[in-house]
């Protein structure tokens, strides 16, 4: 089947390690979760889906669901040669004229005088090559799964409409078949992430679990830019890596039988306790290197979930500063580069959580053709590189991303 997007082997990478590896995904899950991605077109980088593992209420089994957004499932029809235009869609009300013949896809609808309780919605979606398609969703149905949603309760009207919108995409592309949004997917079997929130630092904070809004929302955004707001402050810092010491580390398991650590340590310098968490894997390895008796330095990322609140992720366990000192490498010795040249193809301006600006941008190899992609908070950097013309650059890779270091010019 033909792909939409094809990612490089680092884009791959980051996929695993950002987006599917903290959520206790498999090395087999996350290739068909790029697979399934590059045949739609949808992006997990761009925030337009979100790889999400969780054990079903109603099975008592671990589930895997792809959630989407309703605007990026249109995003990828438009993507399509057949796309006509977006669906056609309303709300139903008591007290509305409403005539449905779902074989030829007619619909008449006319609001009433006066509008009672909304009985569900319809959405109706052309096709080039298919004939028209009408589907119309119980609101009763939706609304008592979802009973205890706030934004379900503020919004009812709204939600319906998305889920009939949707239901039309699904059915007139296929390659959408898999994804869900938020808005469809019932309470008894919506995902609940636990997220390791820093509440105190003083004590291993309780596992809150989060709803599939807030972690969407999480995973969509604030995680990509926040892993990308660490690496680009070690860039200004100078990559600077304090003494830890080991205080504590917990061994936790997930209802899927995915393992956890909660893992406390003691900033050698400040006096400063911080709380990390490994997931099963790499970060998991990782964290078993960890000496008990002796100060340890460390890498690690900061995420942001939907309601502001920080995680920390381990990332490495590197050899302490005696241990390392003839072997280290100066960030300007590690630096990328020097000699290639490279266009400008794309450049995004976005902000962090916090509010601070960073700039993501796509950049082509001359002589191979190779894209990559980059990240740079300094936009005095970022206006340097020329945009109709090659340059060349130097960066160096940190914690998964490129960071930008200098633009050298043609």
């Amino acid at each position: 089947m033909e792909k939409k997007i094809q990612f490089s082997d680092k884009q791959k990478e980051l996929i695993w390690k950002f987006f599917v590896l903290p959520q206790g995904g498999t090395k087999e899950e996350s290739e068909l979760f790029i697979e399934r991605c590059e045949i739609s077109g949808l992006n997990p980088i761009e925030g337009d889906v979100v790889f999400s593992k969780y054990v079903s209420k109603k099975t008592g089994k671990p589930q895997v669901k792809f959630i989407v957004t309703r605007d990026a499932m249109l995003k990828a029809a438009t993507m399509s040669p057949d796309y006509v235009g977006p669906p056609i869609s309303s709300v139903a009300r008591e007290g509305d004229d409403l005539e449905i013949e779902p074989t030829k896809a007619l619909v008449h609808h006319k609001f009433g005088s006066k509008r009672g309780k909304i009985i569900g919605s319809y959405a109706v979606l052309k096709h080039k090559r298919f004939d028209p398609v009408v589907v119309f969703v119980e609101f009763d149905e939706y609304f008592k799964a979802n009973a205890s949603s706030q934004t379900w309760q503020q919004y009812p009207a709204v939600m319906i409409q998305k889920v009939a919108e949707t239901f039309a995409l699904r059915r007139q592309f296929p390659i959408l078949s898999g994804f869900y949004i938020p808005e469809e997917m019932g309470e008894e079997d919506t995902p609940k992430h636990t997220e390791v929130v820093l509440n105190n630092a003083d004590s291993v904070p309780d596992s809150s679990p989060l709803t599939i809004e807030e972690t969407a929302e999480a995973a969509s955004s604030s995680e990509e830019t926040s892993s990308i707001e660490e690496s680009a402050s070690k860039e200004a810092e100078g990559d600077k890596v304090n003494e830890f010491k080991l205080l504590g580390m917990e061994e936790k398991e997930k209802g899927n039988g995915v393992k956890y650590l909660f893992i406390t340590v003691v900033n050698q310098t400040t006096g400063e306790k911080l709380v990390l968490f490994a997931p099963q894997g790499e970060s998991m390895d990782e964290a078993k290197k960890i000496p008990a008796d002796k100060p340890f330095r460390m890498k690690y990322r900061t995420v942001t979930n939907g309601k502001g609140e920080l995680t920390y992720i381990l990332e490495s366990v590197l050899a302490n500063e005696t241990e390392s000192e003839e072997s280290e490498v100066t960030p300007a010795e590690s630096a990328s580069s020097q000699e290639e040249m490279y266009l400008l193809v794309k450049e995004e301006g976005k902000k962090t959580p916090k509010g601070v600006p960073y700039f993501i941008l796509n950049v082509r190899n001359v002589s191979t053709g190779e894209e990559l992609l980059l990240v740079s908070r300094d936009e005095e950097k970022v206006k340097k590189i020329p945009r109709d013309k090659p340059f060349k650059m130097v960066y160096r890779e940190e914690n998964g991303f490129n960071v930008l270091q200098d633009v050298k010019g043609a």
